[in-house]
């Protein structure tokens, strides 16, 4: 039996690396048009230019710390791998697929709880509705047929 595995991550428009160079040139912009406010003897317009940069720097660092954010789920015939990626902080968990239980909370917008013994793990943060429900459907009938 080969091992059923699932990726849910973030949909991110820029790779970490394309920000970086959108924030370069951007810098280059602001910074470009402050001095020639500079050189007209409009000084404040530098400084605001850099507390504006800094805003928008912090803002995609922010961006970029969380733009490799995933949950990876594997099945396999003795393991229910789970692998939860948040920032830098990584959750690994390993369950016994024959105790696994899949749910689904019945308010709109809740998370698919997988329960085996005392440990509750909570996955597709990065799914829509619809698809949790189809992330189910899949994982209980993988379940069903690895036990």
């Amino acid at each position: 039996m080969e091992p059923h595995e699932w990726l849910m991550k973030r949909n991110c428009a820029l790779s970490p690396k394309q920000l970086a160079l959108f924030y370069c040139v951007l810098c280059s912009v602001s910074f470009s048009i402050a001095i020639i406010f500079l050189v007209h003897g409009a000084w404040p317009v530098l400084c605001f230019s850099f507390l504006e940069m800094a805003g928008v720097g912090a803002a995609f660092l922010l961006y970029a710390r969380h733009a490799g954010d995933r949950e990876y789920v594997s099945l396999s015939r003795d393991c229910l791998l789970i692998v939860v990626v948040q920032g830098s902080h990584v959750q690994e968990y390993r369950l016994y697929p024959l105790f696994v239980k899949v749910g689904l909370p019945d308010f709109p917008g809740g998370l698919v709880e997988l329960r085996a013994q005392q440990v509750l793990v909570k996955v597709g943060r990065y799914l829509m509705v619809s698809r949790r429900r189809e992330f189910v459907r899949e994982l209980q009938s993988a379940l069903t047929s690895v036990c």
